[in-house]
């Protein structure tokens, strides 16, 4: 079968159960498609699992590990819907890395206007969104996060992401 990849930064499982619930809690009609994440590469296709995998490999393995820390809220509005969501206090890095895999990986999706988040509510009525954020800037999230590793999620057609497999870093030197 045909599988769709994307690229992210995952949460560790006590966050990813967190946010998970936070999200769910303001979309609650619609099922959660992925686990919480921050995206790095957009969903694309790829010709070649096993060629996309090793070449993972050998990316990841010259990457250093990195902290992050999330704790701005922020928000997207798109035609219909809103997003609001978590800006990493270090989108540098994130640029650094998204862009190491471009000039890397032949065949991944370039994205010129890449702005590094982690979604913590969507599809919010327009309406709703000053709402929206105010009530999650009233909870002071502050997210740290170990950033040791990128994860490749895959689905077949329609069905949710699933975590596939995960690349570590090089430790720190």
């Amino acid at each position: 079968g045909e599988y769709q990849y994307f690229l992210g930064i995952g949460l560790p499982p006590k966050e990813s159960k967190f946010f998970s619930g936070l999200k769910r809690f303001y979309h609650d009609k619609g099922r959660l498609t992925s686990p919480p994440h921050i995206t790095l590469k957009p969903p694309f296709w790829y010709p070649n699992q096993l060629a996309l995998i090793n070449k993972l490999k050998v990316w990841s393995s010259t990457r250093l590990v990195f902290e992050l820390v999330l704790s701005k809220v922020g928000s997207f509005k798109h035609k219909k819907y809103g997003t609001v969501f978590l800006i990493p206090n270090s989108e540098e890095k994130l640029k650094l890395l998204e862009s190491s895999l471009t000039h890397s990986i032949a065949f991944l999706p370039r994205n010129s206007s890449f702005y590094p988040h982690l979604t913590i509510a969507n599809r919010i009525d327009l309406n709703r969104l000053p709402e929206v954020k105010s009530q999650i800037k009233s909870l002071n999230l502050k997210l740290k996060l170990q950033v040791d590793k990128v994860v490749l999620y895959r689905r077949q057609s329609r069905s949710p992401w699933q975590p596939f497999l995960f690349f570590n870093f090089k430790e720190r030197v």
